[in-house]
């Protein structure tokens, strides 16, 4: 009883293993970690945050790292993201994730829109902006001072 017991919790574990493999999103954003990594100043500080604020940008931080490109996400204090860019003097460079999925909080659909209004005023200047995952568009800025 207790050997069939045993074997039946093995084969369970074995039968609910995660994948090999992460499924379909990472390696998209991977890629789109890799592409802003190319538009960003070498070494230089860079600040991820999302809109709507409430959403997390943790996967592209996380793929920032693991290329080698350290990343600031929100602070844990926050919430899931910060109500408010960071300062240009706080970053050299700023990802801005928008999440599609919630245009109806932000009012505005990602893709331009509602990372201009989270911005707010032109502190910082649009570098690139593309769809790094399906309603998941990654916006590239940096400071609008001189470089």
């Amino acid at each position: 009883m207790l050997v069939t017991a045993v074997a039946g919790l093995v084969l369970w574990n074995l039968a609910s293993q995660p994948p090999p493999r992460a499924p379909d999103a990472w390696p998209a954003v991977e890629a789109a970690a890799r592409r802003a990594t190319a538009a960003l100043p070498a070494e230089a500080p860079v600040a991820v945050r999302s809109v709507p604020s409430f959403t997390a940008p943790d996967a592209y931080v996380f793929a920032l790292h693991a290329i080698g490109r350290p990343a600031n996400g929100p602070s844990p204090d926050s919430g899931l993201g910060d109500a408010a860019p960071p300062a240009p003097d706080e970053a050299a460079a700023l990802l801005v994730v928008c999440d599609d999925r919630f245009a109806a909080p932000t009012g505005k659909p990602c893709n331009g829109p509602a990372e201009s209004a989270w911005l707010g005023e032109e502190r910082w200047r649009l570098v690139d902006r593309f769809e790094a995952v399906p309603d998941r568009v990654l916006s590239i800025y940096l400071p609008a001072r001189g470089d």
